[in-house]
Protein backbone atom coordinates (compact mmCIF):
# COMPACT_ATOMS: atom_id res chain seq x y z
CA UNK A 1 0.00 0.00 0.00
CA UNK A 2 1.40 3.13 -0.67
CA UNK A 3 1.05 6.86 0.85
CA UNK A 4 0.94 9.58 -0.71
CA UNK A 5 3.57 12.21 -0.44
CA UNK A 6 1.42 14.61 1.01
CA UNK A 7 0.34 12.03 3.74
CA UNK A 8 3.45 11.38 4.68
CA UNK A 9 3.98 14.94 4.84
CA UNK A 10 1.06 15.88 7.13
CA UNK A 11 1.98 12.62 9.40
CA UNK A 12 5.33 13.94 9.91
CA UNK A 13 4.25 17.25 11.06
CA UNK A 14 1.42 15.91 13.19
CA UNK A 15 4.00 13.95 15.29
CA UNK A 16 5.65 16.88 15.68
CA UNK A 17 2.78 18.77 16.64
CA UNK A 18 2.42 16.06 19.60
CA UNK A 19 6.15 16.62 20.73
CA UNK A 20 5.75 20.25 20.70
CA UNK A 21 2.61 19.51 22.96
CA UNK A 22 4.28 17.30 25.48
CA UNK A 23 6.78 20.11 25.43
CA UNK A 24 4.04 22.71 26.48
CA UNK A 25 2.55 19.71 28.67
CA UNK A 26 5.96 19.72 30.61
CA UNK A 27 6.11 23.09 31.40
CA UNK A 28 2.93 23.71 32.81
CA UNK A 29 2.28 20.61 34.97
CA UNK A 30 5.60 20.28 37.13
CA UNK A 31 5.87 18.95 40.28
CA UNK A 32 6.36 20.99 43.35
CA UNK A 33 9.32 20.47 45.69
CA UNK A 34 10.10 22.02 48.69
CA UNK A 35 13.99 21.67 49.74
CA UNK A 36 17.05 23.49 51.70
CA UNK A 37 19.60 24.92 49.59
CA UNK A 38 23.12 23.20 49.87
CA UNK A 39 25.28 25.99 48.26
CA UNK A 40 24.90 28.73 46.14
CA UNK A 41 27.91 29.06 43.76
CA UNK A 42 29.10 32.11 41.90
CA UNK A 43 31.29 30.68 38.64
CA UNK A 44 33.20 33.16 36.57
CA UNK A 45 32.80 32.82 33.18
CA UNK A 46 35.49 34.71 30.53
CA UNK A 47 34.72 34.55 26.53
CA UNK A 48 37.97 33.85 24.12
CA UNK A 49 37.49 36.24 21.90
CA UNK A 50 39.63 39.78 21.66
CA UNK A 51 37.35 42.05 23.85
CA UNK A 52 38.13 39.96 26.88
CA UNK A 53 34.74 40.11 28.44
CA UNK A 54 33.38 37.88 30.86
CA UNK A 55 30.25 37.55 33.56
CA UNK A 56 29.38 35.95 36.26
CA UNK A 57 26.46 32.81 36.47
CA UNK A 58 24.67 32.20 39.48
CA UNK A 59 24.34 27.59 40.02
CA UNK A 60 22.56 26.56 42.88
CA UNK A 61 22.73 23.46 44.52
CA UNK A 62 19.78 21.93 46.78
CA UNK A 63 19.38 18.41 48.26
CA UNK A 64 18.26 16.73 45.07
CA UNK A 65 18.57 19.48 41.93
CA UNK A 66 21.01 21.79 40.96
CA UNK A 67 19.98 24.66 38.49
CA UNK A 68 20.99 28.24 37.25
CA UNK A 69 19.78 31.42 38.62
CA UNK A 70 19.67 34.61 38.18
CA UNK A 71 21.99 37.43 40.56
CA UNK A 72 18.81 38.67 42.58
CA UNK A 73 17.62 35.02 42.91
CA UNK A 74 21.10 33.65 43.94
CA UNK A 75 21.51 36.57 46.55
CA UNK A 76 18.05 36.63 48.13
CA UNK A 77 19.17 32.96 48.79
CA UNK A 78 21.67 31.46 51.36
CA UNK A 79 23.16 27.95 52.47
CA UNK A 80 20.22 26.21 54.66
CA UNK A 81 17.83 28.51 53.28
CA UNK A 82 14.00 26.95 51.76
CA UNK A 83 13.58 27.03 48.31
CA UNK A 84 10.29 25.79 46.59
CA UNK A 85 10.91 24.41 43.37
CA UNK A 86 8.85 23.49 39.91
CA UNK A 87 10.51 20.53 38.69
CA UNK A 88 9.03 19.70 35.08
CA UNK A 89 7.78 15.79 34.66
CA UNK A 90 9.28 14.49 31.82
CA UNK A 91 12.61 16.06 31.26
CA UNK A 92 13.60 17.21 34.88
CA UNK A 93 13.89 20.82 34.23
CA UNK A 94 13.77 23.36 37.02
CA UNK A 95 10.43 25.82 35.68
CA UNK A 96 10.31 27.98 38.51
CA UNK A 97 11.85 28.09 41.58
CA UNK A 98 10.67 30.63 44.49
CA UNK A 99 12.30 31.72 48.05
CA UNK A 100 10.46 34.03 50.45
CA UNK A 101 11.61 37.21 48.62
CA UNK A 102 11.95 36.15 45.10
CA UNK A 103 10.45 34.01 42.41
CA UNK A 104 11.87 33.02 38.70
CA UNK A 105 11.66 30.94 36.10
CA UNK A 106 15.25 30.71 34.16
CA UNK A 107 15.12 32.70 30.77
CA UNK A 108 16.62 29.49 28.96
CA UNK A 109 13.05 27.44 30.26
CA UNK A 110 11.04 29.81 29.11
CA UNK A 111 12.33 29.42 25.43
CA UNK A 112 12.85 25.99 25.22
CA UNK A 113 9.45 25.10 27.58
CA UNK A 114 6.80 27.87 26.04
CA UNK A 115 8.04 30.28 23.30
CA UNK A 116 9.95 27.67 21.32
CA UNK A 117 7.02 25.17 21.28
CA UNK A 118 4.67 27.24 20.42
CA UNK A 119 6.15 28.93 17.81
CA UNK A 120 6.87 25.52 16.14
CA UNK A 121 3.19 24.74 16.81
CA UNK A 122 1.44 27.40 15.18
CA UNK A 123 3.77 27.16 11.84
CA UNK A 124 3.09 23.40 11.55
CA UNK A 125 -0.87 24.06 12.31
CA UNK A 126 -1.31 26.76 9.82
CA UNK A 127 1.10 24.19 7.19
CA UNK A 128 -1.84 21.31 8.09
CA UNK A 129 -4.32 23.69 6.46
CA UNK A 130 -2.88 25.83 4.12
CA UNK A 131 -2.95 25.19 1.03
CA UNK A 132 0.06 27.66 0.07
CA UNK A 133 3.74 25.96 0.39
CA UNK A 134 5.36 27.18 3.74
CA UNK A 135 8.07 24.15 3.05
CA UNK A 136 10.49 26.00 4.68
CA UNK A 137 9.31 27.50 7.74
CA UNK A 138 7.86 23.87 8.19
CA UNK A 139 11.42 22.57 8.08
CA UNK A 140 12.35 25.11 10.01
CA UNK A 141 10.01 24.41 12.67
CA UNK A 142 11.30 20.69 12.74
CA UNK A 143 14.84 21.31 13.39
CA UNK A 144 13.92 23.56 15.89
CA UNK A 145 11.72 21.32 17.94
CA UNK A 146 14.66 18.65 17.22
CA UNK A 147 17.16 20.77 18.76
CA UNK A 148 15.22 21.88 22.11
CA UNK A 149 14.49 18.37 22.45
CA UNK A 150 18.01 17.75 21.94
CA UNK A 151 18.68 20.24 24.66
CA UNK A 152 15.90 19.33 26.81
CA UNK A 153 17.35 15.99 26.97
CA UNK A 154 21.15 16.54 27.49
Amino acid sequence: MKFSKKLRSNVVKVMFLLVGGVMLIDFFLGENLEMRVESVNRITQSHNNASGNSHFTYLIKAQEIEFYASQSFARSVSKNSLIHVEKSRIFKEVNRASSEQNVETYSLRWASGLIVPLVCMAILSLSLFLRKAIDFLVVLSILTLLGNLFLLLY
